[in-house]
């Protein structure tokens, strides 16, 4: 029964000291904090995986479009004067149009960078939270 007692006494006075090392260092902050870090890791990594396979189906597009012109050329029996058309003004468009394209891909190689880049600076920082939380002995905290 003493051993009992002696036993709950030690239990309460552990508890006690990892209640005040984790007021101490906000382990609690800490924990949310950590786990706010990770949510927004996975959702830069979603937001990644989305704008890589956008470029992904926009490098598709544009393969298909080039092999169906070319297919279309062919069984047209289209002449290397085009009919009389002004190549010029043809070429003219199709450039404004792949400068749209390009300018389009730019913007999604900056937003992937910059995805990329957060989830490297989020990812820093919580491998920093974590050894934190590790160096001060407030881990069993998170059990």
């Amino acid at each position: 029964m003493e051993s009992q007692k002696k036993t709950e006494l030690e239990n309460y006075y552990y508890k006690k000291q990892l209640s005040d090392i984790g007021a101490k260092f906000h382990a609690e902050d800490l924990i949310k904090e950590i786990k706010l870090q990770q949510e927004t890791v996975v959702k830069k990594e979603h937001e990644y995986q989305k704008l890589v396979l956008e470029w992904n189906k926009l490098c598709d597009h544009m393969e298909d479009v080039i092999s169906e012109n070319r297919l279309l050329r062919e069984l047209a029996k289209v002449p290397a004067d085009h009919f009389g058309k002004n190549i010029e003004e043809i070429k003219l468009g199709d450039r404004l149009k792949i400068e749209d394209y390009k300018a389009r891909i730019r913007i999604l190689q900056k937003e992937l960078d910059e995805a990329e880049s957060e989830r490297a600076r989020l990812k820093h920082k919580l491998v920093t939270m974590s050894t934190i939380i590790e160096t001060n002995g407030i881990n069993q905290y998170l059990l």
